[in-house]
């Protein structure tokens, strides 16, 4: 199965670096926590409610709580929305595969898509894709 969005992430500053889980995105380095945290409220739709400093001696880290709310707007389809790539698209490889909505980019209005096979995530327009049936 896709990987969907989970409600609520902690993120921390003591988190080993690797690329995001969704999109692949590198931006996702517990050394630049304001640029990952720049990253899941843009693209993934999450919000920022607990900001908690490290501990003094170093023994807690830097916590950030995120919420998911989604995207503001009139935007096609909403966070881990299930979907289906139309025939006709550019990776022909993801034609016919059923996924899920893990994130959107206003600049292009392109969906980032999660799927459960390599490849495990695209970027796809909004015609590309239509709405899954809800007995998936």
């Amino acid at each position: 199965m896709a990987r969907p969005l989970r409600d609520t992430i902690d993120i921390t500053d003591f988190d080993m670096y690797r690329p995001c889980a969704h999109c692949g995105s590198p931006d996702c380095d517990p050394d630049q926590m304001e640029l990952w945290v720049g990253h899941l409220v843009s693209c993934h739709g999450y919000k920022v409610v607990k900001d908690a400093p490290p501990s003094r001696d170093g023994s807690r880290p830097r916590t950030i709580t995120l919420n998911l709310v989604g995207w503001p707007g009139n935007v096609r389809f909403k966070a881990n929305d299930r979907v289906i790539v139309r025939a006709g698209v550019l990776r022909r490889e993801l034609v016919g595969r059923k996924g899920t909505v893990v994130g959107w980019d206003p600049s292009t209005a392109q969906f980032h898509v999660s799927f459960a096979e390599q490849p495990t995530y695209g970027i796809m327009e909004p015609a590309d894709l239509v709405a899954a049936p809800s007995s998936m």
